[in-house]
Order: structure tokens, then C-alpha cells, then sequence
């Protein structure tokens, strides 16, 4: 059977059948780049799949695709036939892209992708252009310009457009429960499969009321796209398809900004005044005399930081708390709940509560999830304490708990093996979650004298009697003498 007539079997040439193309796309051995699909998408478009005479269903002679894509067999059309049916049956739809109205058009597929209420899409739609927020940021003011947005936007019955991934977009998305919304996706649809529907619903049912939302992506499996690549583009979409662009806080020089100028939509900017910042903050130093006065609390801190001990340093954690949903979190940032802020003071109260140092394979080699220790007294940390530029966090933050090392040795946590890349193949699989590269990216990991245990790292009642608290202030020690039975090590000190 010629191509042609495979094509004449399947496909309407008077409907022409996209979720066939996007699926013969998707199982392609070869892997193509945004450009290109947006390319296949406008031949789809403009020309008549079943008049092309070639040998083929998708090439460069009939989809712009240039030799992207070769030859399609008999075989692959018949598992995209089955994939395309498949995504029918998971309830996804093909929605024309509207034309754009950017006055430089954005790179966008000529149809998208689509899942839920799509009659929305009949709705004048409104969007808020915000700039990504830093780890450390303003919650108060943000939730009030995102409540001002989403009062005037649903009280003009506009539906919303948001996403998912950055915390702007989470907040807005939560505070915009109930209202019509229309969700760009920062990746392919998630309900592309029955797994991948059912793990996005499980985590991610509370942040939507699915009768009133619609979700939409541009973006098909397989592309070859970088994470940055995908937000950017997201939030082109989303600009492009607003009727209304409201303007909050966004960077001089952003893609906020270049978004913003390049909108020939009604622009409302937002004049939303910064509250205080709503993430805990320690209470004042106390007085001396407050000081002298909690004598029985003074005698649980130490003078001197003991040389015999491995400490944990902990750090600030944007995002929800490990156990905690994501419509939690955000439900505790709009709601301006004590320690939302997630600091590296709220992550040590945490651990002492739950009596818990949770493990993360993150940054490990093995990706097997391990606690990290150091045999640096806290004194020694300051040359070692700077900017990470690529994972936006300092390299330790001034708050940690210590036990004795002989007592973690008894548990099974050894020292980091520091070597050359080459030698993790000769390590047993039993040894692999201790490498670390001695030297990458500029810096020389062995000077932190780094120690591992594998998995979680549960508190006995032992080790909390032994445990040495490191905080940098004595309003935090008073704090945590507060609550805690604990021996704590202050870093700023009194003279």
C-alpha cells in the first residue's frame, strides 16, 4: 500500500486529523525542535495532506520540516492510529490557536492541545504578567495583587489564565478556585496517558475545580525543549491569548516586560502597594537583663562548639514542605500562615518537631537520598559560605544540628569518598551514594568535609540528649529554649 492511500485510510483531508500528525510526530525515532513543529503545524494548515504525491507522510517537501523527519512506515502510523485513538478516549481535543496579537507574533503551533471545559475559550479572557519571584520574596504583596487581579477580572466575568511550576502562577491559580480558568501547560498535557492523568490528579485535584478549568498546551512528547524553554514559551501563549493583559510587578528588561510592549491588548496595570513581608521574622535581641534573667534557659547554651561532632546544615526551602500538597502550601501563603515563608530557621524548628532530618537524592550522583554532614566546626564554614548562581541558594545558611561522630559512625555514616568521575563504576552499589566528585564546576567539594547517611535520619531519644543546636542569634536561641529541651550554639554571641 503506497503512502497515499495509507494516509487516504485515516485521514479526513476535509477535517484533517491533528492528533494523527502530533502522534506520528510523538513516536518519530527522531527527535525535533520547536521551530520545526510549529513549521509542521502551519503545513498542516495550508496544504492538503492526502496531495502529496511523495513517498512519505511527514517530510520536508510537504510539512517545512526539512529532513527532520524521514520516512514513515506502515508500522508507525499504525501505533500513532492506536496512540492518536488512545488520547480520543483519555478526553483530549485539538482547539485552533488564535491568530496572534503580539506585534512581534509569537512561535506558536497553529492548534494546541487541549483538555477540560473547552467552551471558555468563548469567554474574553484576561491574563496577569508577572515577573518570577526570587526565593525570597515579598508573599503579603504578592497575594494581594494576585486577590486584586483575580476580584476584578472574575467580578468582570472574564475567564483567567494561568499555569502551574512558578509560584505566581500556583498562587494564582489557588486564589482562582471556582473561577473560569484556562491553564497553559509549562509541558505536554498531562493527561496524555492514563498514569500520567491519574498522578497529575492526585497531586494537583485541590489546586482545580475541574468543571470551570480548561488546560491547554502547545508542546507535544518528545520535543527537544529545555525547562527554561518551556516556561518562556508558556508565557508567551499565555499573553497571546488574553483579551486583557493586567500588569503587576515585572524586571526592567524581563520577558514580562518584552511581553508587555509587544501587547497590542487593553494593558490595566496593577496598583497594588507591597505590604510588610509576611515570612517570620526573628523577634529583637534581647536585653541583657532579659538575657541574665532566663538563667536556667542561658545554661543550655554552650560557650565552646565541641570538635567531635558532624553537623547538619539546613537551609530555606521555597515550596511545600516534603508530605506537604502543593494546595497546601499555597493555601498557607495566601492565608499568610506563621512560617510560610519556609526559611532556614522554619526548616530547623521543623526537623526538631518532627524529630527528622529527611534525606534527598538531589545533586547525587546515585540519586539515592541521603543527609548530608560536615566535620567543619561552625567557625571554619565562613570561606565556604557563598552564592550558588545556578541553584539560586548560599552554599550553608547559619543553622544546623550537631551529634557526636563517633555516635553517627555507630549508625553507619561514613565520609564522603572524594575522587575523579572515573572512579564511581569501580565503586559496589552498596558505597555509590558516598562519591562525590573532588573537583567540578570551579570549586573543590572536599573541603567540606562531607559525611553521608543514607536515607532518613530519625532523632532517638538518645541522640536528642547529645544533639547541639547551631542558630546565629540569641533571640532565635530563646525562641527555639521556648519550646525545645536543647543544647544550643549561638554564632553571634553577646560580648
Amino acid at each position: 500500500m503506497t503512502c497515499e492511500n495509507q494516509i487516504k485510510r485515516r485521514i479526513d483531508p476535509k477535517i484533517m486529523d491533528e492528533l494523527l500528525i502530533a502522534a506520528v510526530v510523538s513516536l518519530h525515532k527522531t527527535r525535533i525542535d520547536y521551530p520545526t513543529w510549529v513549521d509542521i503545524t502551519a503545513d498542516i494548515q495550508n496544504t492538503s495532506v492526502v496531495s502529496n504525491p511523495a513517498n512519505s507522510l511527514i517530510t520536508g517537501a510537504s510539512f517545512g520540516a526539512g529532513k527532520a523527519l524521514n520516512k514513515i512506515s506502515e508500522k508507525l502510523l499504525d501505533r500513532a492510529e492506536c496512540l492518536a485513538n488512545e488520547w480520543r478516549g483519555l478526553g483530549i481535543k485539538v482547539v485552533r490557536t488564535p491568530e496572534s496579537r503580539l506585534t512581534l507574533p509569537a512561535l506558536n503551533p497553529q492548534f494546541l492541545l487541549a483538555w477540560g471545559a473547552e467552551r471558555l475559550l468563548e469567554k474574553s479572557k484576561a491574563v496577569l504578567l508577572n515577573s518570577r519571584q526570587g526565593r525570597q520574596f515579598n508573599h503579603t504583596g504578592l497575594v494581594n495583587r494576585l486577590r486584586n487581579f483575580v476580584a476584578e477580572a472574575g467580578g468582570l466575568n472574564y475567564a483567567i489564565i494561568s499555569s502551574y511550576g512558578a509560584i505566581t502562577y500556583n498562587l494564582l491559580t489557588k486564589i482562582s478556585l471556582g473561577i473560569p480558568l484556562i491553564v497553559i501547560c509549562p509541558e505536554p498535557l498531562p493527561f496524555l496517558n492514563v498514569n500520567g492523568k491519574a498522578e497529575f490528579l492526585r497531586t494537583m485535584s485541590e489546586m482545580f475545580d475541574l468543571d470551570h478549568t480548561l488546560f491547554l498546551s502547545a508542546f507535544i512528547p518528545g520535543l527537544r525543549l529545555r525547562n527554561s524553554e518551556y516556561c518562556a514559551l508558556r508565557d508567551e501563549l499565555a499573553a497571546d491569548m488574553a483579551d486583557y493583559v493586567y500588569v503587576g510587578a515585572i524586571r526592567s528588561g524581563g520577558i514580562m516586560e518584552d511581553l508587555v510592549s509587544r501587547s497590542v491588548q487593553p494593558t490595566i496595570k496593577l496598583e497594588t502597594a507591597d505590604a510588610t513581608n509576611s515570612v517570620k521574622t526573628p523577634p529583637a535581641a534581647p536585653t541583657r537583663r532579659e538575657w541574665d534573667a532566663a538563667s536556667d534557659k542561658v545554661s543550655k547554651i554552650l560557650e565552646d562548639f565541641p570538635d567531635d561532632y558532624l553537623t547538619h546544615y539546613t537551609r530555606r526551602r521555597p515550596g511545600p514542605w516534603p508530605g506537604q500538597s502543593l494546595a497546601d502550601y499555597c493555601d498557607s501563603v495566601i492565608n499568610h500562615a506563621p512560617e510560610c515563608g519556609h526559611s532556614a530557621f522554619d526548616s530547623l524548628r521543623r526537623m526538631l518537631a518532627e524529630r527528622v532530618i529527611r534525606a534527598s537524592g538531589r545533586l547525587i550522583k546515585s540519586s539515592v537520598p541521603v543527609v548530608s554532614f560536615t566535620e567543619l566546626v561552625p567557625d571554619q564554614l565562613q570561606p565556604l559560605t557563598k552564592w550558588r548562581k545556578g541553584l539560586a541558594r548560599w552554599a550553608f545558611e547559619p543553622y544546623g544540628l550537631a551529634f557526636p561522630k563517633t555516635e553517627l559512625f555507630k549508625l553507619g555514616i561514613r565520609p564522603v569518598i572524594y575522587s575523579v568521575n572515573e572512579a564511581y563504576e569501580d565503586l559496589s552499589n552498596e558505597l555509590r551514594h558516598l562519591f562525590q566528585a573532588s573537583c567540578s564546576g570551579g570549586s573543590n567539594w572536599s573541603l567540606e568535609k562531607e559525611w553521608r547517611s543514607r536515607g532518613d535520619f530519625i532523632i532517638s531519644d538518645e541522640m536528642l540528649e547529645k544533639m547541639i543546636v547551631i542558630v546565629p542569634t540569641q533571640s532565635e536561641a530563646m525562641d527555639l529554649l521556648a519550646t525545645f529541651r536543647i543544647l544550643i550554639y549561638v554564632l553571634g554571641r553577646m560580648d
